[in-house]
């Protein structure tokens, strides 16, 4: 004869990386090169005839990426790692290991992470509500008024704003490049009267010392005067 014991455990893994995402996203942000990724360890141990859950605080935490224990992330209490993002077009596989100080408890748990490239979207900033981040302007748009200014968010690049000092933005209308304001770069202001009314918006992102990330985007928009 023999005899087991099973002591479920539950581990959730959660992770974010820290590029740019503008604000009320709903999803979550994703790596792109030279971002990092947080994740975070949700333990859920419970000792037999224990009432409550074991602290987190007081679990062996090991973190591994891509198989390759992960030293200065492992210890006691360590529910947290920051670990650096995937290589440009490629993607890393975390896992964490979770046990109690005795090993009477574990949980296992691992996620795989793939990079992304930053990608723009551009929106109407509107003078008294701001930029409306929950329309994103299609390729082709119209706007109502004859004067507009635009903003573009730079979605997953490894900056916290998308004014941040290392960025470098190139706006063109109708083919010919235009200077943005030295303050705020990701803006552009444009006013259609006189004019036709339609314009062809283009810019093109790149990075001071990050030469992967290179993102751009192009937008037809008609204005109000057409």
């Amino acid at each position: 004869s023999a005899e087991g014991v099973l002591r479920p455990t539950e581990l959730d893994l959660l992770w974010e990386s820290d590029s740019y995402v503008p604000p009320f996203y709903r999803g979550r942000a994703l790596p792109s090169a030279g971002s990092s990724v947080r994740l975070f360890a949700l333990p859920r141990f419970k000792r037999v005839g224990g009432a409550s859950f074991v602290s987190a605080d007081e679990l062996i935490y090991t973190w591994r990426k891509n198989n390759k224990i992960a030293q200065s992330a492992s210890g006691r209490g360590k529910q947290t790692a920051l670990l650096g993002s995937p290589a440009l077009f490629g993607s890393d596989t975390v896992s964490v290991e979770v046990r109690t100080m005795d090993g009477t408890l574990r949980g296992f748990s691992s996620v795989r992470i793939p990079s992304v490239e930053p990608s723009l979207s551009l929106y109407e900033n509107h003078p008294v509500f701001g930029t409306l981040y929950h329309r994103a302007l299609a390729t082709e748009s119209y706007v109502p008024e004859v004067e507009t200014v635009f903003s573009v968010a730079p979605y997953f690049a490894p900056v916290r704003n998308p004014d941040d000092s290392f960025l470098q933005y190139e706006w063109r209308v109708n083919g010919t490049r235009i200077e943005s304001s030295p303050a705020k770069p990701s803006t552009l202001t444009i006013n259609a009267e006189g004019s036709t009314g339609h314009a062809l918006i283009e810019v093109v992102l790149i990075h001071a010392t990050n030469f992967f990330l290179s993102a751009g985007g192009a937008w037809n928009i008609t204005f109000g005067t057409s």
